[in-house]
């Protein structure tokens, strides 16, 4: 592994930028901007999965538990869907967050065949724990953008994940 140092040896950013030119060719600002997309969301994403441990918790049940506090009583294909995940994923979820007596299943009234899913008062009171300090976590990370910073990341986001989405 290169060592980081003011001399010219090579450092590992530098070593891996220098592989990507090489590599990608006429793609390598891409390719470097995609590098750098990846380390975000590994920073971002072990930033809060510290926060979320300490809960008992991950991203994917933290927003099941949010979205039952605001929705009760959804089937889990309108979680799924909602919350963009597959169905067999929210089956994983849903059992253990009924495991964890956070979430209750019980039959839906329309449709013997199916089920609901609501929070449970355990549920709700873990949320009360979590929730004040989690947000607060998350605006952290952006406290080195300005408000118009952070407007224009969201435009530039919204315009990706639209155009992703058209060609997919």
């Amino acid at each position: 592994m290169a060592k980081k140092n003011n001399t010219s040896e090579p450092t590992e950013t530098s070593l891996l930028k220098q592989a990507i030119k090489r590599n990608a060719g006429s793609h390598s600002d891409a390719s470097l901007l995609w590098d750098q997309i990846f380390d975000l969301t590994s920073v971002l994403a072990d930033r809060e999965s510290q926060f979320l441990t300490k809960y008992k918790l991950s991203r994917s049940r933290l927003r099941v538990l949010v979205l039952l506090n605001e929705e009760p009583k959804k089937c889990p294909s309108y979680l799924a869907e909602t919350l963009g995940i597959t169905k067999a994923s929210i089956t994983g979820l849903a059992e253990s967050l009924s495991k964890d007596g956070l979430i209750s299943a019980s039959a839906n009234s329309q449709d013997r065949r199916s089920h609901t899913l609501s929070i449970t008062a355990k549920g709700k009171a873990l949320l009360k724990k979590v929730v004040p300090g989690y947000y607060p976590k998350l605006s952290e990370s952006l406290g080195s953008l300005t408000k118009q910073d952070q407007s224009t990341l969201a435009q530039i986001l919204q315009k990706w994940i639209s155009g992703i989405r058209k060609t997919a």
